[in-house]
């Protein structure tokens, strides 16, 4: 009997952001001659149950198995493809492709389980959870966040401006960068916690970390998330005027001074 194998899309139920070619393998010989004749295509939406494609006619029929869609062939009878437009699939809906040969003679393969793939347009996201919003930091060692995608993500990306001045880090030592570069994260189990080293920072400098990620199935996150912060490392100063040093009094009713940080300003003075 012939025999066929889907090869596209992949074993192991892969995402896909777009799919438009059907291929795989064939084969029947009788001796060096090649008595392939036909190999029929079949396409099943999973998540909707007996749905299948209908290539030509480009619409969904439901009932039985269609089997009507012809594959081309190679002159050797070695392998075969079909075009699927991108059209034809619904995001988040699984899907399933299985091959059927014929021989000259008629003789049709037992076909197999085929393969199966998940139609993917969904964007991941990610978020940047330290530093926290408008915050403050006199040490900020590392950047971090969560990411998620409904299928897996492929990677986890991180950027850092200067807020004010619109330099970036240049991912080696300095804010240099004039357009904004990218660092790749690194990542914890299913990404729930992703973290990246954090640049040297300028005390009394604004801060923008931006993150964006990308799932398996190539879609990119769509708007990045945002952390505006500052870095302070400079401690504050106060003086106490009233009472002056060494004086001696009798009646104080009021303790006074001054306090000043020319980065982020005093929070509180403690006596």
């Amino acid at each position: 009997l012939p025999t066929s194998t889907v090869t596209l899309p992949e074993t192991g139920n892969p995402p896909k952001k777009t799919f438009t070619l059907i291929s795989g393998t064939c084969e029947d010989k009788v001796l060096t001659d090649v008595t392939l004749s036909t190999v029929c295509v079949l396409i099943k939406n999973e998540t909707l149950g007996a749905t299948y494609y209908n290539v030509l006619g480009a619409a969904w029929v439901s009932g039985s198995e269609y089997w009507d869609n012809y594959a081309s062939t190679n002159s050797a009878g070695t392998s075969f493809q079909l075009s699927v437009p991108d059209s034809a699939w619904t995001g988040n809906h699984q899907y399933r492709i299985k091959s059927k040969a014929k021989d000259r003679a008629g003789n049709w393969e037992v076909e197999a389980a085929g393969n199966t793939f998940v139609y993917d347009v969904t964007a991941p996201t990610s978020v940047v959870v330290v530093p926290a919003k408008n915050t403050g930091y006199n040490t900020l060692p590392t950047i971090s966040g969560t990411a998620s995608d409904v299928y897996n993500l492929s990677v986890v990306y991180a950027s850092i401006r200067q807020r004010d001045t619109t330099m970036y880090y240049n991912g080696v030592d300095t804010f240099s960068a004039t357009t904004e570069n990218w660092i790749q994260v690194v990542q914890n189990p299913n990404w729930t916690v992703w973290k990246t080293t954090s640049p040297p920072y300028q005390s009394g400098v604004w801060y923008v970390a931006k993150s964006s990620a990308v799932d398996i199935a190539g879609n990119s996150q769509l708007i990045s998330s945002e952390n505006v912060f500052t870095f302070d490392n400079v401690a504050p100063q106060t003086a106490v005027e009233t009472p002056v040093q060494f004086s001696t009094i009798s009646v104080l009713t009021t303790i006074s001074g001054t306090s000043t940080d020319p980065e982020s300003g005093p929070s509180a003075v403690r006596i």
